[in-house]
C-alpha cells in the first residue's frame, strides 16, 4: 500500500523509465531506492497549507490509511495535530500509529 503513495497513480514517465527490475545491479537499486523515498522524485508537489490540513484530517476521521500516506509522502503535514485527534475520536487506531510515527 505504501508504494501507491510514493508512486503517484500509474507512476510518472520518468519513474517508469528508471524503476529496475529485482534482478538489476545493487547500483541501479539503490539510485531508485534514494529518488523515491530520500529526494521523493515521484510524488507530487504538496497543496496549500490550509486545504492541505483539512484534507488530512478528513482522510484521518475516515480511517483512508492510503489518503494519510499520500500525506505523509508528501511531507505535507500541517493539520497533523487536527488529524491525530480526527482518527483518535473515529477510533481509526492504524491512521493514528501511522501519523505518530510521521510526526
Amino acid at each position: 500500500m505504501a508504494n501507491v503513495a510514493w508512486e503517484e497513480e500509474g507512476g510518472t514517465e520518468e519513474q517508469k523509465a528508471t524503476k529496475p527490475r529485482p534482478d538489476a545491479p545493487r547500483a541501479a537499486r539503490e539510485a531508485y531506492v534514494k529518488a523515491k523515498y530520500v529526494e521523493r522524485r515521484f510524488v507530487g508537489p504538496p497543496g496549500d497549507a490550509e486545504s492541505a490540513a483539512a484534507e488530512l484530517e478528513a482522510a484521518a476521521a475516515a480511517g483512508d490509511v492510503k489518503g494519510v500516506l499520500s500525506f505523509v509522502a508528501r511531507r505535507d503535514l500541517s493539520g497533523l495535530d487536527a488529524a491525530l485527534r480526527a482518527a483518535r475520536e473515529a477510533k481509526c487506531y492504524d491512521v493514528v500509529a501511522l501519523l505518530e510515527l510521521s510526526a
